[in-house]
């Protein structure tokens, strides 16, 4: 089984990234319902959560010996230094069909709702264009009368546009200005992009439902901000600017309201919601402590890396090996010194078996070298296999090679021939296993059960 691209280390990935998302929004949450969070807030514990899908051997320094596999430096360049190229295994047939189908499936239901979001937004976009024109001075941003009975609201990323409801005329001229204000603000501030971001990567990620509090976080934030803005802006008295907001929220309480915009009075934000950003408007934004903010942050960025330590540690032990004969005696175990090897330590084992036994791939894999040539000739025909997450494995002394370098090959696959080519005393298979670059004893990373 393998750890980069195996089907259950990314599962693994996704839920992880699925408990830190809900941990992320429970106390973003919990720290807004006391003080107005500041968006940057909510765009940082998005920030955290990807932290998730950041490889944590990146950031660890490690000490290893070059197996002595190579003549060259050039070989070493070839193969030995690219233990981190992300390597495309195929599973086993069964295994990767239902996989297969599953990944699929997943992805046809993104691109579905993707397709349904986009020509959501393309019918909205045609609605409002077909509308009537509307000049104020008070928004320098295309404005259009539509005959909805929903909030006005702004949207759009190159050319965003301001859309009212069909009651808009019947508004007092100073609640207009401040409704106009507020949605030429919201363009101002980038929401209008925002909000089709995360519109898009919830759809995207629809198998993640966390992400929805982060969202409703984050457009809270928005609302609560353009709120501020637009009064310090329009200089008017926190009360007419609540009392339009209510009037609004009155006059459009039948509505649908349209998920991809931000409305001065849309009713996607709670009674909870609602009655804090009220509160806020009226006695002034109570903002949440920067240091604590700051502490909640770098406390959940530490948490995240040490849950994607854990998980690389998890996928890392789940790595099984098969044994790369079906029968054999080890002639010399891992460690052993002779003076064969120029009395230096044995680096893998060696089973003996007759010429011809079929060598299998211990692990699915690249194939790297298959050839006489690259490695010393003490090792005569070769195979080395390169696998995910730093894993490289050598099969040595080959009668024939089956296979050809850039292949990729599963486990049990047929790989060569065992032989006596190179340096040797007798026919065997000279096998090794190194990890990142390190070699290691073969033995303890077979499978209890043979093929």
């Amino acid at each position: 089984m393998m750890q980069s691209l195996d089907f259950s280390s990314v599962l693994l990935q996704l839920l992880a990234w699925l408990f830190v998302t809900f941990m992320v929004g429970v106390c973003l949450d919990k720290l807004a319902q006391r003080n107005a969070l500041p968006v940057s807030a909510w765009w940082s514990g998005l920030a955290i959560t990807i932290l998730v899908f950041i490889p944590t051997s990146s950031f660890i320094t490690a000490n290893v010996n070059i197996p002595s596999w190579v003549q060259s430096e050039s070989v070493l360049i070839g193969f030995g230094r690219n233990m981190n190229d992300v390597v495309s295994i195929h599973q086993a047939a069964d295994s990767n069909l239902a996989k297969g189908l599953v990944l699929l499936i997943a992805a046809l239901v993104s691109l579905w709702r993707l397709v349904k979001l986009c020509h959501e937004y393309i019918k909205v976009k045609r609605l409002i264009m077909r509308a009537i024109p509307y000049h104020s001075d008070i928004c320098y941003y295309p404005i259009f009368l539509t005959p909805l009975n929903t909030s006005a609201f702004a949207m759009g990323i190159f050319k965003p546009i301001v859309a009212l409801p069909n009651y808009f005329l019947s508004l007092p001229q100073d609640q207009q200005n401040i409704l106009l204000e507020h949605e030429s603000m919201h363009i101002k501030l980038g929401d209008t992009i925002a909000v089709i971001f995360w519109r898009v990567l919830c759809a995207a990620c629809w198998f993640n439902p966390f992400l929805r509090k982060l969202e409703a976080g984050i457009n809270q934030s928005f609302e609560l901000r353009c709120d501020e803005r637009t009064i310090q802006k329009r200089q008017c008295s926190p009360i007419e600017y609540a009392q339009a907001l209510l009037n609004c929220l009155r006059l459009g309480a039948n509505t649908e309201t349209i998920g991809l915009s931000l409305g001065f009075s849309e009713h996607k934000l709670s009674f909870r919601d609602y009655k804090k950003r009220l509160k806020s408007i009226v006695a002034g934004p109570s903002h949440s402590n920067l240091l604590s903010t700051s502490l909640l942050l770098i406390a959940l960025a530490a948490s995240v890396f040490g849950i994607s330590s854990a998980c690389a540690a998890m996928s890392g032990s789940q790595e099984t090996w098969v044994r790369p004969v079906a029968q054999f005696n080890i002639s010399s175990e891992f460690g052993n010194i002779a003076s064969i090897r120029g009395n230096k330590s044995h680096r893998g084992i060696d089973l003996v078996g007759p010429i011809g036994t079929p060598v299998y791939a211990s692990a699915s894999g690249k194939v790297m070298i298959a050839d006489d040539i690259s490695l010393a000739k003490a090792y005569g025909k070769v195979v080395v296999l390169q696998h995910p997450q730093e894993w490289q494995s050598m099969y040595a002394h080959l009668s024939q090679v089956s296979v050809k370098p850039g292949q990729y090959v599963l486990q049990g696959d047929i790989i060569g021939l065992i032989g006596q080519s190179g340096k040797v005393t007798g026919p065997h298979l000279h096998f090794e296993l190194a990890h990142q670059q390190k070699p290691v004893d073969p033995k303890t990373y077979f499978q209890k059960k043979s093929r």
